[in-house]
């Protein structure tokens, strides 16, 4: 955007299929200033690239017709430089090169989050359970099904490595052992969408009745 003036283009699948274009866009990752980056859809996934003329959309057809719900950044750590996503029964690992799928998956239940610990360890989410990844064809699972039955929206690391989930009943906290925030401990809503982990430690947390601030330390 240049002057105030919002740069609005559609995505295409292809010069050949002009008229096809991302649908419901679900998740956007941009990995450089000039604007590369990755853009899942509903019915797929499209890469962005910078060209002389602006941004160019490209479209990937070996996810075609498959919704991407998450893209995540993955920098350093053992993973290397390379875009994590994940579709409905899969894990994928992304780069301008080649798109390939993960090497095994915590569980065959879809994945619905994914996050990146400070550590630079990948961390994946359903509605009943999450896991970190541990290389090869390791993960570490916890199941959620013997005290939490919900939606699980977001997942976000605090700076000390606790782990945090964005459900529809509060905010679930795990660090060694799970405690649930709710609006009995202070949530604006027990509706929460979205979680953000601060640098100073604290977390933001999005929820259907406002912002709502948890101070770790303090414990409120």
């Amino acid at each position: 955007a240049e002057r105030g003036v919002w740069d609005t283009r559609p995505c295409v699948r292809a010069e050949s299929s002009p008229n096809i274009y991302a649908s419901a866009v679900q998740s956007l990752l941009i990995t450089s200033e000039t604007g590369a980056g990755w853009l899942g859809a509903h019915d797929g996934l499209f890469r962005l690239e910078p060209t002389e003329d602006g941004l160019r959309c490209l479209y990937q057809a070996e996810l075609a017709l498959q919704a991407v719900k998450r893209i995540r950044h993955h920098p350093t750590g053992h993973l290397g430089n390379t875009a994590v996503l994940a579709t409905q029964t899969q894990l994928w690992q992304a780069s301008p090169a080649q798109l390939t799928p993960w090497p095994s998956l915590p569980t065959p239940l879809p994945i619905t989050q994914i996050a990146m610990a400070a550590d630079g360890s990948l961390w994946v989410a359903g509605n009943s359970f999450v896991a970190q990844y541990l290389g090869g064809d390791e993960w570490h699972l916890l199941a959620l099904d013997s005290f939490f039955r919900g939606e699980v929206r977001d997942l976000a690391h605090g700076r000390d490595r606790t782990l945090y989930l964005a459900t529809n009943k509060g905010v679930l906290r795990y660090d060694g052992q799970w405690q649930t925030l709710t609006t009995a401990t202070g949530l604006a809503s027990n509706n929460v969408h979205q979680l953000h982990a601060m640098p100073d430690g604290t977390l933001w947390i999005a929820t259907e009745a406002g912002l709502s601030v948890f101070y770790p330390a303090r414990g409120e």
